[in-house]
């Protein structure tokens, strides 16, 4: 993978460094899918005091990313990608809805951009959708989510590319509780001109029981095998986990013992991840964390000392 940057004049160390030119391996799965990893960052076009380049929307106005595939003589452009300045969440509201999701959320920030693949996350459950309002606004719809009893107060996360979420902050989050069950209202007649004082009992077992019924959702999901099975201490190499009842709806992530990847849904039988570094060179369980929750299905991944000769 040929990955060719472009940068207007403004705001870059000199003009000799307007392109950068910079070569990947690419991971090859088909004859009809392969992928480019780590596309190159702009840092480099600016000076230590552009401390806050990438959140500058203007200052890396019209930056362009040219991808192409080389192979030997032969050489294809796949296409240009834009870059983006770095998506900021500041506020949401309202900031709280019941799990059953479907609630409408203004989340306010910077840098959001009209994109088909804009996407609003909750914690780590996907929203349903998202509506683009301007570059400080985006419309989001809360996701189900179905996870235990009780208040779950999350971040709120925004991408415009689906993949690249903005950091967490205390300022934009949101908060899910149980659909509310109303055991009794006392009294249940009053005065016409108002000011009558009413007491509100809620069904605390039966909002419990609902709970709970609603939490063995991901119970199907399980592992059969990893291919491989080990791999190199320093990690990064590709690793394909099988079985069944995976989702492309819930965030998933890999767990390496106690280190964490994120994973990435091909099917509901396939799963892959990057095996993350370690310094432990022996055998550690490898499970699967879907939507916060950690399921129990397990395999074991072998990490291998490098070899010095």
């Amino acid at each position: 993978c040929v990955f060719d940057i472009s940068l207007p004049s403004e705001g870059v160390k000199s003009l000799s460094r307007r392109h950068g030119i910079n070569r990947q391996t690419a991971i090859f799965y088909n004859s009809t899918f392969i992928r480019c990893p780590k596309p190159p960052t702009l840092e480099l076009f600016f000076s230590n005091t552009d401390l806050s380049w990438s959140t500058n929307g203007t200052l890396i106005a019209d930056a362009m990313l040219n991808i192409s595939l080389e192979a030997g003589a032969d050489w294809h452009l796949v296409g240009t990608i834009p870059y983006h300045a770095v998506v900021e969440t500041t506020s949401v509201f309202p900031r709280t809805g019941p799990r059953a999701g479907e609630t409408k959320v203004m989340v306010r920030g910077e840098n959001f951009v009209n994109s088909t693949h804009l996407t609003c996350k909750f914690g780590s459950e996907l929203g349903p959708s998202a509506q683009y309002i301007s570059p400080t606004k985006v419309l989001c719809l809360s996701p189900h989510f179905p996870l235990g009893y009780g208040r779950a107060v999350v971040p709120v996360q925004v991408a415009v590319n689906k993949v690249d979420f903005s950091a967490a902050t205390d300022s934009a989050i949101f908060e899910f509780h149980e659909p509310i069950v109303i055991k009794e209202v006392t009294p249940l007649i009053g005065l016409p001109n108002g000011r009558t004082i009413v007491n509100i009992t809620l069904d605390d077992s039966t909002m419990r029981l609902r709970a709970v019924s609603i939490r063995g959702g991901n119970s199907q999901v399980s592992i059969s095998h990893m291919d491989p099975p080990y791999g190199p201490a320093t990690g990064g190499n590709l690793v394909t986990i099988y079985g069944e009842g995976f989702t492309p709806t819930h965030y998933t992530v890999c767990k390496f013992g106690g280190l964490t990847t994120p994973a990435y849904f091909v099917s509901k039988e396939l799963i892959e991840c990057s095996a993350p570094g370690s310094d432990i060179h022996s055998a550690v369980d490898v499970t699967l964390k879907i939507g916060g929750v950690d399921m129990s299905s397990s395999q074991r991944y072998t990490y291998l000392p490098l070899l010095i000769t």
